[in-house]
This record gives C-alpha cells, structure tokens and sequence, in this order.
C-alpha cells in the first residue's frame, strides 16, 4: 500500500519544529518533503472546456441568436448530466442579442449564472470585441450573468494586447462600470501560429514575450495556461483520440512520478461555438465519460475561477509562489526567458504524416519533435524550408518546438 500523507499537516508540523532549532527544523522538512514528494498522492489535473464566439458571428440577429442559444442551453444540459466544467467566454455580439431579443429577466445567460448550472458554467467576457470590455462586463452584469474578472483570450506575441489590463478598464458606453482583471487565459498569436500551451499558473511580467513566461509577485493578474492539445481544440471533425491520448499519457506521466510532484497542472479543451451541434455534443459526451472514469485521484473539473481557488490552496499548502510546466518540457529544460518560435507556416498538404515547415526569415532555425512526454525524436537545422517524416514513429501525437519553443502539436495517424 502506497505511503500518503496530508502536505496541511506537515506544514502544521513544520511550524512546531520552530523550538527545534534551525538546523534540526531544516533536517526534519526535507525528510517530510521528501517523503511527500516520493512517496504521496501524484498531482490532479484540473479540467474544464472553454468556448469561444467571435463578432463576425452576428449573434445578436435574430436568425443567428436563437439558434445559438438553444445549443448554448444543450451544451450546458449536457455539461451539467456529465458533471463537467465549462467557460462560456462570450463577445459583445451574443450579449446584445440577449439583450435585444429576450430581455434582462429571462435570458440566455441568467439561466446559465442560476442553479443548477451555476457551480459547473462560468460566464467570461472576451478581449476582442466591437466595444471595450468593461461595456461588455456591464451588459452582462445587467443580463444576470455573474460575469467573471477573468479575460478571455488575448494575444501574447508578436503585439502583446493584455498589458493594458494590469489597470482598472472604465466603459466607453457606461462609464460608470469598472472592470479589473484578475485572471487571464489563452495566450494566443495570429493565426494560432505561436500561442503559449502551459498546464500552469504564474504572473506574467511584462509585455516583452521572451518575458511573458517570467513569474513577476508584483503583477495583478494571473494566468493559466490549457495545456497540450491540437492548435484550435476540438471541433465537430476531430477524433477525440487527438485530446485523449496525449492527454492520458500526461496523467499517467503524472501517476508514475515521471513527471514533477511539485508542480499544479490544469487543462482546458478548447471549442468553437461555431461548431456548436449534435456531432460536437457527442464527442464532449464521450469525452467526458471518458475523463470521468479516470476518476478524482487523477483528473478533476473545475472552471477557470475553481481552479484559481484550488491552486490558491496548493500555494498555502505548499509554499509555492507559481507553477509552470510547458508542453513537452522535461525535467531538465527551464522556460524562463525563452521567447517565441518565429514566424513560419506548417504545409499540410503532402501525405498523412508528412509535414513541411517553412521559415519567413532566412536565419538558421533548430526544429525538434518530441513525443508528449518531452522525449526527443528528431532534430533539424533549418534554414528556409525542410519536410518532417512522422510516419516512421509510432502512430500518436507529437510536439513541434522551434528554437527550443513549443510551436503546435503535429499528428502522425
């Protein structure tokens, strides 16, 4: 039987060893660590899906509102039976269609901020939007939402967006709402080109992104990351075997002390209310099925705010001021300081497996893939262009790094 024990304790324990003195108190908290660290409970990942809408859905018409509030409210059914966790984050489009259309009493997103779907759905304004995001936080307030202080997608590199949110954001429409942000997520880049995939948290530092991934304790806000999983989520095409296999390797990685003890992990599946409908409501079904067998030692849900909570508790229990891990890093790589991959475009159109990479500079470039775990299976020096092989390795996915940056996941069937 598995040695356990509860970290709340040995940190109680830890403060009575004061009398000890120093020396012997220090003795005594690296055998408790390391016991813990060796020996305990492996980490969870926290998991919830995030959605997303865009302005030029034109949501707020008739013909493009009900029909999307009708699958809102299905989707929400389903997360609801499965026990899931889901962020709605929202532009200002689907709002105004709300409020338009049906109303502040009875609407869309009062139903999703009231019981019984209150603990499972979390309602985000987005950063892009036709009006700032302190006039969308103040609709939706007015709808009955509960909105969050959470910002919704964002861009990170090469033009960063998000800075700007470290103030207090006054609505241009209502100047009478303040909105500040306390949490970010989805660090993205043109084209999803070079978005940041980390199962952490930390406070980014500045608007440099070589910076980006340095943990600064006097910034405001937090961000979590979502994880490894294909560049755009999971849409109504996708074999769900792209989310689950790396996915399920990682929290077996996890379970079999092959990665970090030390560390919180969350996960975020990305989906597009474009794709909102009954192919894509089955495989969230069987995803979450699938997930929920995995069972609470290994996975759990929680909603972006939840899992700020949870990791607010892991830091008092531990000690630890941020989290990072990023996709496939190994136990000897460091993050800080790293900055994005440049710009490139990935050529899909050979055979399956077949990949080609080419460059928008002429300098030299150093492309690897490895699989989920971090481990090295091919590196290329690159100049302009070079094709990359997938089918002679083991059918499964892959992590494309430039210059040491994970870039995008690749998929050899």
């Amino acid at each position: 039987m598995p040695f356990t024990v509860n970290i709340r304790i040995v940190f109680q324990a830890l403060k009575s060893l004061r009398s000890l003195g120093r020396k012997r108190a220090s003795i005594c908290a690296s055998l408790c660590f390391f016991g813990y660290f060796a020996h305990g409970q492996a980490p969870v990942v926290w998991i919830n899906f995030v959605s997303h809408n865009e302005p030029g859905d034109n949501l707020h018409q008739p013909f493009h509102y009900y029909p999307a509030r009708d699958k809102v409210m299905e989707l929400a059914d389903l997360i609801l039976s499965k026990k899931a966790a889901w962020n709605l984050q929202t532009c200002d489009g689907f709002a105004q269609g709300a409020f338009q259309l049906e109303g502040v009493e009875n609407n869309v997103f009062r139903s999703l901020a009231s019981f019984p779907f209150l603990e499972h759905i979390e309602i985000d304004p987005r950063n892009k939007n036709l009006t700032n995001i302190a006039d969308l936080y103040g609709l939706l307030d007015t709808l009955g939402a509960k909105p969050t202080q959470t910002l919704g997608g964002f861009t990170y590199y090469p033009v960063p967006d998000w800075y700007q949110y470290q103030d207090t954001i006054q609505g241009i429409n209502r100047p009478w709402i303040r909105w500040k942000c306390q949490l970010m997520w989805g660090a993205g880049s043109p084209g999803h080109q070079n978005d940041f995939f980390d199962y952490g948290i930390w406070k980014p530092d500045s608007t440099t992104t070589s910076s980006f991934i340095i943990h600064n304790p006097s910034r405001s806000i937090w961000y979590t990351g979502h994880g490894c999983q294909p560049v755009g989520g999971l849409d109504s095409l996708e074999d769900i075997a792209l989310i689950l296999q790396p996915l399920r390797a990682f929290v077996d990685s996890l379970q079999n002390g092959l990665l970090p003890a030390d560390k919180f992990y969350g996960y975020s599946i990305t989906i597009n209310q474009r794709e909102f409908g009954p192919l894509l409501f089955d495989k969230v079904a069987r995803l979450c099925d699938t997930l929920n067998a995995w069972g609470p030692s290994r996975i759990r849900w929680a909603t972006l705010n939840q899992r700020l909570s949870a990791f607010e508790e892991w830091r008092m229990e531990t000690g630890l001021a941020y989290s990072q891990w990023s996709c496939g890093q190994t136990g000897t790589t460091t993050l800080e300081g790293v900055a994005p991959s440049p710009g490139y475009t990935l050529v899909t159109g050979h055979s399956a497996g077949i990949y080609e990479i080419r460059f928008t500079d002429a300098s030299q470039h150093t492309v690897l893939l490895a699989d989920v775990l971090g481990r090295e299976c091919q590196v290329l020096s690159v100049s302009e262009s070079a094709l990359m092989d997938l089918t002679t390795f083991p059918p499964g996915i892959y992590v494309l790094k430039i210059d040491q940056h994970p870039a995008r996941w690749l998929h050899n069937p």
